[in-house]
């Protein structure tokens, strides 16, 4: 499997844990926080009924993990600017996996550097056909590309903050951006 490969695989999972959480209404922070080494997913099929067989009884990848870590510790601050982008729209009001595909592009957007702002974009939107609605693809590309220029207008003005996300595996570096 490739390094783009894994990548892939893992954002899959990042979407499967977060729709799990959704689902079974414990919070994604709680789930975050209580995943253990051995704990697997338990999801045969992700959204919209796609297999994912591949996934099951596999522990989440090291990649999954931790942008599953940094969602969670800045949830706050990306949902505050999925709100801003995602116009007439509230966070409550998406579905589901819109939102979780969205919560997972701007989290590698705004922290990831080794990630390109348009490869997280494209995944997103990938992620979005395959698993989301007949809608999901353009509503995840302009909530993307609105949150990608804030980021982009934020780092700019030299408004990022010193803090980093520390280090990802597999030699993806992560950001200061805001």
């Amino acid at each position: 499997m490739t390094h783009s490969q894994k990548r892939s695989r893992a954002r899959r999972q990042v979407i499967q844990v977060m729709y799990q959480s959704e689902v079974t209404e414990r919070d994604l922070r709680d789930l975050v926080k209580d995943q253990r080494d051995d704990e697997y997913l338990l999801i045969s099929k992700s959204p919209q009924g796609i297999p994912d067989g591949d996934l099951i009884g596999e522990p989440l990848d090291d990649y999954a993990r931790t942008l599953l870590e940094g969602i969670v510790s800045r949830l706050d601050i990306i949902d505050a600017w999925i709100e801003e982008a995602a116009e007439n729209w509230t966070i409550e009001r998406m579905p589901i996996v819109d939102r979780s595909i969205i919560r997972l592009a701007s989290y590698e957007i705004a922290f990831c550097d080794a990630i390109p702002v348009g490869v997280a974009i494209n995944e997103a939107v990938e992620i979005a056909k395959e698993f989301g609605g007949d809608d999901s693809p353009s509503f995840v590309n302009g909530v993307l590309g609105k949150i990608a220029d804030r980021v982009s207008a934020d780092v700019d003005q030299d408004a990022a903050p010193s803090e980093s996300v520390g280090q990802v595996p597999e030699t993806l570096e992560t950001s200061s951006r805001p």
